[in-house]
């Protein structure tokens, strides 16, 4: 398909932007966002004189996030859609647009739009020659001069951002990133859609003139088609940053586009075409670009945080973004895969304070779960530190020292300070707010506790971690009702999250409720067989008079010890629904000298209530430094 752009010389770049906003936001456009895009594309790309981007190819995969294997010939999206387009610009200026001025077409056998001005009377195509004089009824049309030409190319920017001239845009001030699709086919690429999402909410979140909502789950979102209004509306955000991504070989193409969610109309969008390698610059490239077009102030002090955070080899970054998603599934099998991505990415820069804060993070999570306390502790230590020397201004390395200092060192007032820091530097990261929640619940300050959970629901309102966390809580309150429909809440979302599985198990144990709580911790054992699900399971069998079954899970783990770190906390539990106090404080004192993190929930948690009003859990108590 080929053919000129048709632009009349007295078309303004002003006046076809404006036409095009308009169109855009009539009734016949404003709720088809596949049209609306395709519109805008089509005018960028005929105003810039990119021939190459009005191919059929081109803009299948451009507009329509068609992977590299697409074909025209096969595939005929793109003639439907344009088809389609054609069809509904013809009835716009039937009906909505009949006074209109200018006139926007797409004519068949081109996708190159043309631009002319119209009279109500008569409409004359572009091309045609000169118009007679004493035509004063007819329509100006001709060919595009070169002025012309140059001013259609410098506004053709206009068509993609689709700005409003005569009622300037109210100001963008909240932001949620959506997570970016991966429309590669290839589920072993998925750990690049996700880790282009925390990069951006990353750097958006450092400028302080935007409040950002950070990663969604697709599950919650994507799955339920809403529009952008409607997800604007629910997580009280200005506007909706979502895009896609398509992996082949060593290259990566990025489509992102940024829409009002109070119009649902689109301000910007781009297509990005890179290496994998230059995934973190691409970032910066997109972060930039909507700072640009939302008019947004990024200050100096922000800028300079923005850079040494962020800054990392690339081929450091590939094995970072990798570490981040494993990690963030909470599986013993991606715990492994996420502590390898760390070292590699610490090897491969070892000036990188964020790789060192990764690493450091891993063996927190996996205290006292995968691995032992004495083995977790001190090295995740010396990783926080470490990055914390490369870079005193990194949240998270100030957050896994506070994190530390709650979970093995027990020193309080160090970590709410560090924790504190941790959120000043970074008030938009949910993780920070989580382990200040969890500090607060150590001390007994739940009502803070829940205040900073919800924190954390605000900034990422889909995250299982922290929606179960508001249910811990609920627990801890003895508030089991509640507990349970937050629980199930987070279960909606991920049957398979076997943290919520396994603590709605000892919600109903409390309850009383004995059949389903064995059915739910049943199941999470059989997700996640660690230990602590099934000793959680072996408690619920002793607490329903099941004893055979629970002193089967003990000998179990006796013989699970051998191999890999059991937490005496676990085994005590079982011996508490056994009613055998004295053999579950001899439990709980073995966990101290083994810093085992599970320690700081003991005062909190319903299970060891039968033992904590013993001389020796109080003494215990003290030596913790728990209030």
């Amino acid at each position: 398909m080929s053919g000129e752009p048709s632009i009349a010389t007295a078309v303004s770049g002003d006046q076809i932007a404006a036409q095009i906003d308009r169109i855009l936001h009539s009734q016949l456009f404003i709720k088809s966002e596949r049209m609306s895009t395709l519109l805008r594309y089509l005018a960028a790309q005929t105003l810039t004189g990119a021939p190459e981007k009005l191919k059929e190819y081109a803009i299948g995969v451009d507009v329509f996030q068609k992977d590299l294997s697409f074909d025209p010939r096969l595939d005929t999206t793109v003639r439907t859609e344009a088809r389609r387009l054609r069809a509904k610009l013809e009835e716009y200026y039937q009906t909505t647009g009949r006074e209109d001025g200018i006139e926007v077409a797409l004519p068949k056998g081109s996708y190159r739009l043309t631009f002319q001005l119209r009279q109500r009377e008569s409409v004359v195509s572009a091309g045609v020659g000169p118009v007679p004089r004493g035509a004063g009824l007819r329509r100006y049309a001709g060919a595009v001069s070169v002025a012309g030409l140059i001013l259609m190319t410098l506004s053709a920017a206009a068509f993609w951002t689709v700005r409003e001239k005569p009622q300037p845009r109210a100001a963008i001030r909240s932001i949620v990133v959506l997570p970016f699709v991966n429309l590669s086919g290839d589920e072993s690429r998925q750990y690049l859609a996700d880790g282009i999402t925390d990069g951006l909410v990353t750097n958006l979140a450092n400028i302080s003139a935007l409040r950002v909502v950070s990663r969604v789950s697709a599950s919650s979102y994507r799955s339920r088609q809403r529009t952008a209004r409607e997800i604007g509306r629910e997580l009280e955000v200005d506007a909706v940053l979502e895009g896609s991504i398509v992996a082949q070989g060593e290259r990566v193409r990025v489509n992102a586009q940024l829409i009002d969610a109070r119009t649902d109309g689109h301000l910007w969008a781009d297509a990005f075409d890179r290496q994998e390698e230059d995934i973190l610059r691409l970032e910066t490239d997109i972060t930039a670009a909507i700072t640009r077009e939302i008019r947004v102030r990024i200050l100096p002090e922000e800028q300079r945080r923005l850079q040494s955070a962020r800054a990392m080899k690339p081929e450091a970054y590939d094995a970072y973004i990798k570490g981040r998603f494993f990690v963030s599934h909470w599986s013993e099998k991606d715990w492994h895969k996420a502590k390898e991505q760390f070292e590699l990415a610490v090897a491969r820069d070892p000036g990188s304070a964020l790789a060192y804060a990764g690493l450091s993070a891993v063996y927190g999570v996996g205290s006292a779960w995968t691995l032992a306390p004495h083995e977790a502790g001190p090295k995740g230590r010396q990783f926080a530190e470490t990055a914390l020397a490369l870079n005193p201004s990194l949240a998270e390395a100030h957050r896994e020292i506070g994190g530390n200092a709650l979970f093995y060192d027990w020193n309080f007032p160090a970590a709410a300070r560090e924790l504190r820091t941790a959120i000043e530097l970074d008030p938009a990261n949910p993780i920070s707010h989580q382990v200040l929640g969890y500090y607060f619940t150590a001390i007994g300050a739940l009502d803070e506790a829940l205040r900073e959970h919800q924190s954390a629901v605000r900034l990422n309102p889909v995250d299982l971690v922290d929606i179960s966390n508001i249910g811990d809580i609920y627990y801890y309150q003895r508030r089991y009702d509640e507990a349970i429909r937050q629980y199930r809440k987070t279960l909606d979302l991920d049957p398979g999250f076997t943290w919520a599985r396994w603590h709605l198990g000892k919600a109903l144990v409390k309850k009383r409720m004995f059949a389903s709580a064995i059915e739910e911790l049943e199941a999470a054992s059989r997700i996640e067989p660690q230990p602590w699900t099934r000793a959680t399971l072996g408690y619920a069998y002793a607490s329903a008079s099941r004893a055979s079954e629970a002193i089967r899970i003990l000998d179990e783990l006796n013989a699970d010890s051998a191999r890999r770190y059991v937490s005496p906390l676990a085994v005590a539990a079982i011996y508490i629904g056994l009613a055998q106090p004295d053999r579950a404080l001899d439990w709980i004192e073995r966990a101290y000298p083994e810093h085992d993190d599970w320690l700081v929930w003991i005062k909190q948690d319903p299970v060891f209530e039968p033992v904590s009003e013993s001389p020796r859990f109080r003494a215990l108590l003290k030596r913790i430094g728990l209030p």
